[in-house]
Parts: structure tokens; sequence; C-alpha cells
């Protein structure tokens, strides 16, 4: 579409069941009324064409157990490097806390010929949380922060300010001075959560051996089994989607949680 701004804005996203997605469709929607404003996941074949050739870039993912979520940590890692440097804005969701997130893929970004000008932190539904945690216990979890359409308004607002500006501060998110009690509850609970990757299984009696897993699955993580389909938790990140999103609701973390 036709746009008002002087330079061209991509926002490139990785989502796990959603959320992400969604924030990315509705950012992207407010800064098409300004700029030519391409979007896609970076699991898309046209998101490294959006990188190369948009002006300004606007990356948005979520924050698994303190940390970037893989998938955005190697997309970034194969990015350019451009020359001259271009400008780019980072917003993350996350149920709680980001800790350090931003920073580490701020300074990814840097490597990469991309200067971080600025960055939020969105909270929004935990779609590992609601794969272990009833949501009785913990409800503010399961839905977006309060104020979220005004704080997606301010984001593009600030998005189109630096887009438009032509020359970029760059701005590094600095280190979170509750980053030692982060780490601490990193090494005494969140490290554990790597291991329920070990602990995704199929209920036989609702599988339908439909392969939309597999499909749906960027990093291969599902293959076709001898009945029932085979993960491999080396490949997984846990980003849930194929828990949230497989048709008959086959695939759990919990099985007490199976319709959570």
């Amino acid at each position: 579409m036709s746009g008002r701004g002087s330079r061209s804005l991509g926002l490139l996203y990785f989502s796990g069941t959603g959320g992400t997605a969604l924030v990315a469709e509705l950012l992207g929607e407010l800064l098409s009324e300004s700029f030519d404003c391409e979007a896609a996941s970076i699991e898309d074949a046209a998101s490294r064409r959006i990188a190369e050739r948009a002006g300004f870039l606007v990356f948005l993912y979520p924050t698994y157990y303190l940390r970037p979520a893989p998938s955005m940590a190697q997309f970034v890692a194969a990015l350019g490097p451009f020359d001259p440097p271009k400008g780019a804005y980072v917003v993350t969701t996350c149920e709680l806390y980001t800790e350090n997130s931003l920073r580490r893929i701020a300074l990814a970004l840097r490597s990469r010929g991309l200067a971080v000008a600025g960055s939020k932190v969105v909270h929004a539904p935990g779609s590992d949380v609601t794969l272990a945690v009833p949501g009785a216990l913990v409800p503010w979890w399961y839905r977006f922060e309060k104020g979220f359409p005004e704080k997606l308004r301010a984001i593009a607002r600030e998005v189109a300010a630096l887009a438009g500006a032509g020359v970029v501060r760059e701005r590094i998110p600095g280190t979170k001075w509750y980053t030692p009690f982060t780490q601490a509850l990193q090494v005494l609970f969140f490290n554990r959560f790597d291991a329920f990757r070990g602990r995704v299984r199929v209920l036989p009696d609702r599988c339908a051996a439909c392969g939309a897993c597999a499909a749906m699955c960027a990093r291969g993580a599902w293959s076709a089994g001898p009945a029932l389909p085979a993960h491999d938790p080396e490949r997984c990140e846990l980003c849930g989607r194929c828990m949230h999103r497989c048709p008959r609701g086959a695939i759990v973390l919990l099985r007490a949680l199976k319709d959570n």
C-alpha cells in the first residue's frame, strides 16, 4: 500500500501459539497508515527479502524463560551484515519478566549491522504456562496486559517517529537491576523447563495421525512414527504451537491439563 512516510518499514516476527503474531498484525495495521509496511513471520521465505529491502525493521518475538525465542535468535544471526547499518526496533512478549532478553537481541542485531533505536515489552498470555499451570492459579498470565490497545498505539507512534527521523541513535537496553534475582530463579526453576521438552507426549485416544504437528513445526521437531507422530526434544524450543493448535488436542505436557 502507498504510505506517507519517507522510508519503507518491515515487521519480522516469530510467534509460537499466536500472541506475538497478533501484536505484529495490529502494529502493522497502525504503521501502514504512515509507511509502506510489510510484515512476515521469520518462517516465511519473504522475511529475508523484507529484511533486505526495508529501510527500517521491527522485530517481534516471545521471551522464553528469560531468553529470546531460539528461532528469532537464529534468524538474527543469519541476517546481513548490513552496510550501511539500518535502524531497528524490538518488541518482546512475555508473561512476567524479560530480564536481559531485549539486550541480548539488540546486541545480536548490532553485530549484523542493525542499530536498535528503541524497544518495548508487551505482557501477553503465556502459551507455555497455559500448558503446565491451571488458570485459576495465575489468571493474569492468561490475558494481555491492561491498556494493551493504548500501548500498541504508543509503540506505533514511537516506531513511526524513529523510522521517519532519518538519523538513528542506537539505544541498547541496559542490564536489568533485578538480574541477580532472576538468575537465581533461572538456575533453581526456569532452567528446568528445558526438561519439559522431553515430556511432550501424544494421547493415542485423541490422535488422528493428521500430520498437522509436523506441518506446523518449522524446526522439524515432529515426524511420522510407526503409529503416532514422533517428537524430537532436541529440535523443540517448547513454543507450544503444536499443543495449542492440534485439531484434536492430542499433544500435551501434562495429561491432567489436556483441555486447559
